[in-house]
C-alpha cells in the first residue's frame, strides 16, 4: 500500500522500467515545490519475539545530479504512527546503478530488526528528498530469518549537522553494545584499519578537519565486551558544505558547474511556490557558458531568491557588491532587488 501525506503530485508508483529484475520497481516521483513524504509499505509479515529479520533491497537514483533521501522504518500496521522502528537511511542518494543494502558484504546498512513481542509487521519505505529532485528506486526486497549474531551490527545510521569541516553521525546500537568506532572514508572506499575514525562509548559521534564540498561515506562498527566486534554497517553517503568566504576578492561566475547545477554556497528560495524559479542556465550568458536567470511565471509577479555563499565580514571595513544584469527583450521590463 502507499500514502501520499501531504497530497501532491510526488508520489510512489510501481513503474515499468529502471527495474533491477526486469519489468517493474518502485518508484518515487518528485514535485517541484514540495519536499517528499510518501510512504510504501510491504505486505504483513509475521515475526517472532527474538527472532532476526534482515530486509535486503536495491535502491538509485534517476541521475547523478540530484540528491534522493530515503529512510525506512518497520512497525505493527501500514501507517505512518505505526512506524515507530527505524532501520535505514540515506540522504544522499545519487547512484544511477542500484545498490544492495542488508547484503552484510559493507555494499550498504544491514538493515535487521529483531521484535521484541510476536505479530505482524511492516517494512515502511519513506522518501523524503527535498523539492525538486527526480526520480527515487526501490526494487527486489527480500525479508530473511537471519541467526542473532553475538553483536550486532548498528543500525539506523543518520548523518546530520553537516557543515564544511564537520557533521554529527547517529545510530542505533545493539543491547550489550559497550563502544563504537564510526569510520569515515572518500565515497566509494573500502574501509580498513586504518581509515579515519572517531570511538564513541554513545549512539552518536562528532566528526571534525573534513574537507568542504567532499563526497565522504560511513561505517559503523559496535563492539560488545566479551562478545567481540560486529561487522561495519555502511556506506551512509554525505557531502560536506561549502566552506565560507574569508578571502577577497570573492567572485562568481556561475560556470565551474554544468547547469542546471548550482555552483557550491549558491543556494535558491521560490517563496511563491510557482513555476517561476531561478536557475544556473547555460546559454545567454557575459562570461561563457553560464549565468543566473529568472523564468518568468505568467500568472504571478516574481518572489524569488538566490543568495551568495557565506561570506565574512568585519565591522567597519566596506564591501563592494559588483554585478553585470540584463533582461532577454526590451519589450518587457524586468525588476530586481539585492
Amino acid at each position: 500500500t502507499t500514502i501520499n501525506v501531504n497530497n501532491d503530485t510526488g508520489l510512489w508508483a510501481s513503474n515499468s522500467g529502471n527495474a533491477n529484475t526486469a519489468p517493474n520497481a518502485m518508484r518515487y516521483n518528485w514535485n517541484g515545490t514540495n519536499s517528499a513524504d510518501d510512504w510504501f509499505f510491504t505486505q504483513g509479515l509475521t515475526m517472532t519475539v527474538g527472532q532476526s529479520y534482515q530486509l535486503q533491497f536495491k535502491y538509485k537514483s534517476g541521475s547523478t545530479t540530484y540528491k534522493e533521501a530515503l529512510e525506512v522504518k518497520v512497525g505493527n500496521a501500514a501507517t505512518v504512527a505505526a512506524q515507530t522502528t527505524p532501520v535505514f537511511s540515506n540522504t544522499n542518494i545519487q547512484n544511477t546503478t542500484y545498490v544492495t543494502t542488508g547484503s552484510g558484504s559493507g555494499t550498504g546498512q544491514v538493515t535487521l530488526f529483531t521484535p521484541t513481542t510476536s505479530g505482524v509487521y511492516y517494512f515502511g519505505f519513506h522518501a523524503i528528498s527535498i523539492p525538486n529532485q527526480l526520480y527515487l528506486y526501490v526494487d527486489d526486497l527480500q525479508v530473511t530469518e537471519v541467526p542473532s549474531p553475538a553483536c550486532p551490527q548498528p543500525t539506523a545510521v543518520v548523518v546530520g549537522n553537516i557543515t564544511a569541516t564537520g557533521a554529527t553521525v547517529t545510530f542505533t546500537g545493539p543491547t550489550n553494545g559497550t563502544a563504537y568506532r564510526v569510520v569515515y572514508v572518500p565515497r566509494g572506499s573500502t574501509p580498513t584499519a586504518a581509515s579515519p575514525s572517531v570511538s564513541t562509548t554513545t549512539s552518536s559521534a562528532t566528526l571534525a578537519n573534513l574537507t568542504s564540498n567532499t563526497n565522504y561515506d560511513i561505517y559503523v562498527e559496535a563492539t560488545c565486551g566479551t562478545s567481540g566486534a560486529s561487522t561495519l554497517t555502511g556506506p551512509v553517503a554525505f557531502t560536506t558544505a561549502c566552506a565560507i568566504v574569508t578571502s577577497f576578492p570573492y567572485t562568481e561566475t556561475f560556470d565551474g558547474v554544468t547547469a542546471p547545477t548550482l555552483p557550491c554556497g549558491i543556494t535558491t528560495i521560490n517563496v511563491n511556490n510557482d513555476s517561476g524559479v531561478w536557475v544556473n542556465n547555460s546559454g545567454d550568458a557575459n562570461t561563457t557558458p553560464n549565468a543566473m536567470r529568472y523564468n518568468y511565471n505568467t500568472t504571478n509577479s516574481a518572489d524569488d531568491w538566490f543568495f551568495t555563499n557565506g561570506i565574512t565580514m568585519t565591522v567597519g571595513q566596506s564591501y563592494q557588491l559588483q554585478f553585470k544584469y540584463k533582461a532577454p527583450s526590451t519589450t518587457y521590463s524586468e525588476a530586481l532587488e539585492v
